[in-house]
């Protein structure tokens, strides 16, 4: 569990360092930092091992089921990652005040918004159920209307709002005047499509009510 954290301290910081060494400070250096860390490292983490590491390779799978990991994970990303693009928000308003003059500033409050929206959409999902909870019964398990339209917003949402922020995130930069913004994260991007094929062709992907209950469910 250290290795993740110390590895996940360390590329913040990098992030940091290097808009620090491009000539951002103050304010603006925590919007940027923030901003970067938050939708270019700390959510796409969460998100890739959200789908694709319900069941680790440690683990006994299927006599060990229900495994925390990738819970305890995602929703500590997301939260963090959530909370940090809305300090960098904050910041960027510190700076220049409100205003969605600019494709940058548009999309930057549309993705943070979205980002928010995921948190509210999961506390209001439901319990799992299932057949290895007492009551038996449960949002999960049953796939009410109401949990169908969280994972399928969730999920959808999810994934648009991460290739927005690298969009938000190369449309700030250009406007810094840093030069080649758009090659730069849109290699950034496409190495997490790469990373999330990668765990796709190994297998990796298990769907929830397997990976909760050991066999085949609504999903």
């Amino acid at each position: 569990m250290l290795a993740p954290v110390a590895g996940l301290a360390l590329a913040c910081g990098f992030v940091v360092l290097l808009l620090a060494r491009l000539g951002l400070s103050g304010l603006m250096l925590l919007h940027a930092g923030a901003m970067v860390t938050a939708w270019c490292l700390l959510l796409p983490a969460g998100a890739l091992i959200a789908r694709y590491f319900k069941v680790t390779r440690q683990q006994d799978f299927p006599a060990q089921l229900d495994n925390p990991f990738w819970w305890n994970w995602h929703r500590g990303l997301q939260y963090l990652g959530v909370a940090l693009s809305t300090v960098g928000y904050g910041a960027m308003v510190g700076v220049v005040g409100f205003s969605l003059e600019s494709l940058h500033s548009r999309i930057g409050l549309g993705v943070v918004v979205v980002g928010w929206l995921q948190v509210l959409s999961a506390l209001l999902r439901g319990s799992k159920g299932g057949p290895t909870d007492a009551a038996l019964r449960g949002d999960h398990y049953d796939m009410t209307p109401r949990r169908r339209v969280f994972e399928a917003f969730h999920k959808s949402a999810g994934w648009g709002a991460l290739a927005l922020g690298f969009l938000a995130a190369a449309s700030g930069a250009e406007m810094a005047g840093f030069g080649m913004a758009y090659p730069v994260f849109g290699l950034l991007l496409a190495g997490v499509i790469a990373i999330a094929a990668l765990f796709q062709r190994q297998g990796r992907r298990t769907p929830t009510y397997l990976a909760l209950w050991g066999r085949e469910g609504p999903e």
